[in-house]
């Protein structure tokens, strides 16, 4: 296909991208009561370390909220007055104790309004053995009945932190879909538990990507404040979020390619966190796949450009594990290497979790030399870390186990 081709495609498939989201922009998720008033977003966290975090809630503009937090067991408590000429309100918590549980309470400046009332844990010290609970998926924000369903057998699971491989709030990612199909459905356990997202081709394509950005508060180790890749540590777990569909010469979410800004900051990191020896595991996880065996209709398989690009570095630096996304499948790899499945412990797996609740079309899985599990199956994955293996495991709708797979460090080398 030409470059003409190619560039008049992409139009074709934002025009119809964009002409669904005027058709289903205003539908709301039945099965999901909305938020108590004067709430439009309910109390979420963002980018928590092991001594901060960031409080967010949507709300009527003009009031004088309040937000008073505290440690677990103690008496003292501390007072935020927030007031904001539009709806959005942010609040950093600083110098608070790692590993501990915080007690917070936000109550709306409307006389007889909504109060929110919810804990949370800061991560671990950097470097201490901690187990961690991490739930993981992506390409869920459609507010199907799938999507509610999964969210309500991921509450019990209580994790430490939510990881999303992308495609939060279709089918456009304005501020409504936001709302409606991703802050609606998880209220409760935003409201608990850290949420890291990676940006998904549908989350990008409102007023560029100005919705997604006043959603989330990114940890800014980036080289540039607009980018939406980022890395965290907690405890040690070095975790990398990648912006597949970052492309400086194509419409956004529409071409994939990993520009050299990107990359070379992806390489700094990775090397960092490769040579410091309080980092014992490194996942990344983004949205388009690596390596994708779904076929059919929307069945977009491997990425094999981005798999080239990246490849090389998960291999050097040792990347134990990379979630990925937008087929709506699961599939887990053998641990490869150098593009050869490689012995455990030796490799990189890649695990596609693209079942969150998203419309499956007509897609099927066919047998490929990478695939070690797959599924055509709404699911979510829960990954349980401890110094000395990953258990991932695999559940649908019905809570039944998909997959379960213990991984192994994998060995840096060229």
């Amino acid at each position: 296909m030409s470059a003409f081709s190619r560039s008049r495609a992409r139009w074709v498939a934002l025009g119809l991208l964009l002409v669904a989201g005027a058709a289903c922009s205003q539908v709301r998720v039945p099965a999901v009561p909305p938020p108590p008033e004067p709430f439009t977003r309910y109390p979420y966290l963002q980018a928590v370390t092991d001594s901060s975090a960031e409080l967010l809630w949507w709300t009527r503009a003009g009031l004088a909220d309040t937000l008073d937090y505290w440690v677990a067991g103690s008496s003292d408590t501390s007072r935020v007055v927030s007031v904001d000429s539009t709806a959005r309100r942010r609040v950093r918590l600083e110098r608070l104790p790692p590993g501990t549980a915080i007690g917070y309470r936000v109550a709306t400046g409307v006389p007889g309004g909504a109060v929110a009332r919810h804990d949370f844990t800061t991560a671990p010290p950097r470097g201490v053995d901690a187990q961690l609970t991490v739930l993981v998926f992506g390409d869920s924000g459609s507010g199907s009945d799938a999507q509610v369903r999964l969210s309500r057998l991921m509450e019990p699971v209580s994790p430490d932190l939510i990881l999303h491989t992308g495609d939060i709030a279709y089918p456009v990612g304005s501020e409504f879909d936001f709302t409606e199909r991703h802050f609606r459905v998880y209220q409760k356990l935003l409201a608990e538990t850290p949420f890291f997202p990676s940006a998904g081709n549908h989350d990008v394509l409102t007023d560029g990507a100005r919705p997604y950005r006043d959603a989330f508060v990114f940890p800014r180790t980036a080289t540039s404040p607009d980018a939406l890749y980022y890395s965290f540590d907690w405890a040690r777990v070095h975790f990398v979020a990648l912006d597949s569909t970052d492309d400086d010469d194509a419409e956004p979410g529409l071409d994939v390619r990993m520009p050299g800004h990107q990359r070379e900051w992806l390489e700094r990191d990775l090397a960092r966190a490769a040579a410091d020896p309080d980092t014992r595991w490194i996942v990344v996880f983004m949205h388009h796949p690596p390596f994708s065996s779904a076929k059919g209709f929307k069945g977009h398989g491997s990425d094999e450009e981005l798999r080239e690009s990246l490849m090389p570095l998960f291999d050097q630096y040792g990347v134990d594990l990379v979630f990925s996304g937008h087929d709506h499948t699961y599939e887990r790899t053998h641990p490869i290497r150098s593009g050869s499945i490689a012995d455990d412990g030796l490799g990189t797996t890649y695990v596609l979790t693209g079942g969150g609740g998203g419309e499956q079309g007509f897609r099927g899985i066919g047998p490929d030399w990478f695939s070690a599990a797959s599924a055509v199956a709404f699911h979510f994955v829960t990954l349980r870390v401890t110094s000395t293996e990953m258990l991932l495991e695999v559940r649908d709708l019905q809570g039944d186990v998909v997959d379960r797979h213990r991984i192994r460090r994998a060995v840096p080398g060229p």
